[in-house]
C-alpha cells in the first residue's frame, strides 16, 4: 500500500523511469510487494523554495507499519539521489514527508485495512 507522491516544479523527461526506480527503492527498503506500491508524479508544479524557482521537490510517502527512523533515513537518501537525477533538485531543495496513516485510516478494495 505504500503511496509516493512526487511534486516538482521541474519537467520530468522520463516519468516512467522515475516511477519504476522509486517503486524499486520502496520495495527494497520497506519490503513491500510491488503490486501494492503506487507512485504518482506531478511535474511542472508552481513551486518556490527559499525565494527561488530553481528545481525543488516536495514528496510524501505513506505506508502502513514501516515508518521506522532508520528505514526513513535510507529511503530519504536514495529518493533524494533519484529526484536529483530526474529533476535536478538537490537534496537541500527536497522535502520528503513520511507518514503511517494507521490501518483504520486507509481505504482499499471497498474497505479499510483495519
Amino acid at each position: 500500500m505504500p503511496t509516493l507522491i512526487i511534486s516538482t516544479n521541474a519537467r520530468v523527461e522520463n516519468e516512467e523511469a522515475l516511477m519504476q526506480d522509486a517503486t524499486e527503492i520502496i520495495h527494497t527498503e520497506l519490503g513491500k510487494p510491488k503490486k501494492y506500491i503506487l507512485v504518482e508524479v506531478r511535474d511542472n508544479c508552481k513551486m518556490i523554495m527559499n525565494g527561488s524557482t530553481a528545481p525543488a521537490v516536495n514528496a510524501r510517502l505513506l505506508s502502513l507499519g514501516t515508518m521506522e527512523p532508520e528505514a526513513n533515513k535510507r529511503v530519504a537518501n536514495r529518493l533524494c539521489a533519484l529526484f536529483e537525477k530526474h529533476t535536478g533538485a538537490a537534496g537541500d531543495r527536497t522535502y520528503i514527508e513520511f507518514t503511517d496513516p494507521g490501518r483504520a485510516n486507509l481505504g482499499y478494495n471497498y474497505a479499510t485495512f483495519a
